[in-house]
């Protein structure tokens, strides 16, 4: 008797640009609805992932637009928690002690990033130019998404 082996994989259908900016995500949203005339919103709840080894909810601020009539979804998606996970040093004779603060990031592969947008249904060069013209993101970069391990926690 044969045995099958059924491999599902998640299908990926949509495109990343990961975003540096000094802009918190309120006011680069606000930004982007300008500059690309679309209306994101924050979104209701926030994307909640527990990852493996922290064991520990961390929350994601996103904003979304969805065009059913044209077929376009776009999010805005902070890359790192604003929970913030501090470690304190071990003891030593120091008067302070070292605080090292570490920030969860949702795609480890992207720690350099502030923000990653998700899209579907946009001209993806086209609106990678748009976005490096706005004057408070450092910088923008398309990311093929065959590359991130983590992907699998935006894919919803």
């Amino acid at each position: 008797m044969a045995n099958y082996i059924l491999e599902i994989e998640d299908e990926i259908d949509f495109e990343l640009i990961a975003i540096r900016s000094i802009l918190p995500d309120y006011q680069l949203a606000y930004v982007l609805n300008k500059q690309l005339k679309i209306q994101l919103g924050r979104s209701r709840k926030d994307l909640d992932v527990q990852f493996k080894r922290k064991g520990e909810i961390f929350h994601f601020t996103y904003f979304e637009y969805y065009d059913e009539k044209d077929f376009k979804e776009f999010q805005l998606i902070k890359n790192y928690s604003f929970e913030e996970i501090v470690a304190v040093a071990q003891h030593t004779n120091y008067l302070f002690e070292e605080i090292q603060e570490s920030k969860p990031y949702l795609l480890k592969e992207l720690k350099g990033f502030d923000f990653i947008i998700k899209q579907r249904g946009f001209e993806q060069a086209e609106l990678l130019e748009i976005i490096k013209k706005i004057k408070p993101v450092q910088y923008a970069l398309n990311i093929d998404v065959n590359t991130i391990k983590s992907i699998n926690y935006i894919n919803f």
